[in-house]
């Protein structure tokens, strides 16, 4: 057996440049929703101004879902950003878990949900999160708005 050794490193073309991330523990409220936009404004203000307005929109339907999803005790949003793109997680974790089939309350539109989040960002997701015996412990929701793909509000 021979071993192989390189006399000089050889370089892909892609620097990785590391992003900066801000991340915010609130109590799953109401009022969480207008906090989070502030702190959300506040980064976009800082990178990438042109998505402080879409970003706003997003978080407060992300917020809102995990909200009506699970029954959180508090919420985390993380926030990654730099002069071209924005990504934003929104996590809520259940407390106590609550049964993944529940009914639809009247004053819930079917069908809507994330439909803002779907339709400004440039990709977007949801992530359950389950427990040991199958349960739904909490939830995850996700987006990335790019400057390239920005829509007017």
């Amino acid at each position: 057996m021979s071993t192989a050794l390189l006399s000089t490193p050889r370089t892909t073309g892609y620097d990785y440049v590391p992003v900066p991330t801000y991340c915010l523990t609130a109590p799953a409220e109401p009022q969480t929703a207008r906090i989070v936009r502030g702190a959300v404004r506040g980064i976009a203000a800082a990178y990438c101004p042109a998505l402080i307005e879409t970003a706003r929109v997003c978080v407060s339907d992300a917020v809102a879902d995990v909200l009506r999803s699970v029954k959180a005790s508090r919420m985390e949003v993380a926030v990654s950003a730099d002069v071209a793109r924005m990504t934003v997680l929104v996590r809520g974790d259940a407390c106590p878990p609550v049964s993944r089939h529940r009914e639809v309350r009247t004053s819930e539109a079917p069908g809507r949900r994330l439909t803002l989040v779907r339709r400004l960002s440039s990709t977007s997701g949801v992530t359950w999160m389950w427990g040991a015996r199958k349960e739904v412990i909490g939830k995850q929701v996700w987006f990335e708005l790019s400057v390239a793909s920005a829509v007017a509000l």
